[in-house]
């Protein structure tokens, strides 16, 4: 067979396309037909439509059937016996085929705007929520600094906004914390040189630790007054035994001297000093004895109570009228004498051994005595 001397030009659908060869033919829906595709996605599938279109005309050029009963004038490859059947059944299922390409590809465009729909909807209800949870944060970061100016209160700690949460991060500190002052101690107003409670306490368990039997040398007492004076911070003296020298303490304390003495230095029974500088009230002969028939009654020893049974004994200052109390320029509380309770656990510790039991006899013993003219009991 011969081959013709001039074949068709080859067809190339991609330079075609390149060179806009198929545009300005949108894709045309049927009258009230609902799609998603947009005007790019109809001229996207013109394009193709014109593509499968120009390639069934250049591809199917088949001639016809002849009519029946009728020789067809047909020459070529379609001459041959059968060819021109198989042929046809060919070209019927390339345009079968581009028929379908078209419609897949409508089908695949729009599933991705349905699906280009539901992730901006979805995009759209994140950040939407996002946007308030924001906006929640700021919300509560201004409702915060707005409490602090209108309450006059400074910002301790650093604020922030992560995200969407609003942090006050309590590791930081905008600046140092001042703390507040203690409360000031309530002091009591006394007569010159008289201990307070809190500074009879003090000294009694100082001496105590120095001498538990209450017999102590009268220089070393004179040392302990004088170093206790010297400590002016620890205030465990009235400031008017700052300036007393050693002499002068000498000549105060002698007067409490005992009967004992070691070598030529006398004996001072510190107790019996404490218990005159707490100035207490002078009690009644009536009320030393119903103090020591409380005490027995409690059973045990007067000599050897214990300290709770002790403290549960009333003592003659404790039915006295409490002291006055006022507030000064500082604040600070003001009584006009002892604090009752505070006097009572002070004069017991006075009389406390070291095994921890109060000796309640020679407390009454001390009442019954004074260094101040008789002005005591006997």
């Amino acid at each position: 067979k011969q081959v013709p001397g001039e074949t068709a030009e080859p067809l190339n659908l991609v330079e075609m396309y390149v060179a806009d060869e198929f545009a300005g033919n949108p894709f045309e829906l049927e009258e009230e037909e609902e799609s998603a595709l947009t005007d790019d996605d109809k001229e996207a599938l013109g394009q193709l439509k014109a593509a499968i279109d120009k390639s069934t005309d250049t591809l199917c050029v088949s001639p016809d059937f002849p009519e029946p009963g009728t020789e067809g004038d047909v020459e070529g490859d379609a001459a041959v016996p059968g060819l021109l059947k198989g042929l046809k059944v060919e070209e019927d299922l390339f345009n079968a085929r581009a028929g379908a390409l078209v419609r897949r590809g409508r089908e695949v465009i729009e599933d991705m705007r349905r699906r280009e729909g539901q992730l901006h909807a979805r995009m759209d209800a994140l950040l939407g929520a996002r946007f308030r949870a924001e906006m929640e944060g700021v919300k509560a970061l201004v409702k915060e600094i707005k409490t602090r100016i209108e309450s006059g209160e400074r910002l301790l700690h650093e604020l922030k906004l992560n995200v969407s949460d609003f942090v006050m991060d309590e590791d930081s500190l905008t600046y140092a914390i001042v703390p507040k002052p203690a409360p000031l101690e309530a002091r009591e107003q006394l007569p010159p040189f008289c201990l307070s409670t809190t500074q009879l306490a003090k000294m009694a368990a100082w001496l105590q630790s120095a001498a538990p039997g209450g017999q102590v040398l009268l220089e070393v007492l004179v040392g302990v007054f004088h170093r206790a004076a010297a400590l002016a911070g620890l205030k465990l003296l009235p400031a008017e035994w700052i300036p007393l020298a050693p002499s002068k303490l000498r000549a105060l304390l002698v007067s409490y001297q005992t009967g004992d003495r070691v070598g030529f230095v006398p004996c001072v029974d510190w107790r019996r000093v404490m218990y005159s500088l707490a100035n207490l009230p002078e009690p009644t002969v009536e009320q030393l004895k119903k103090l020591l028939a409380a005490a027995k009654g409690k059973g045990g020893s007067v000599e050897a109570m214990p300290r709770a049974a002790a403290a549960a004994v009333e003592m003659w200052f404790e039915k006295m009228a409490p002291p006055e109390s006022l507030q000064d320029e500082n604040g600070q509380t003001v009584f006009k004498g002892h604090q009752q309770a505070l006097l009572k656990s002070a004069v017991l510790d006075m009389f406390t051994r070291s095994n921890g039991t109060v000796n309640i006899l020679h407390l009454v013993l001390y009442a019954c005595s004074s260094t101040q003219g008789g002005g005591g009991v006997e």
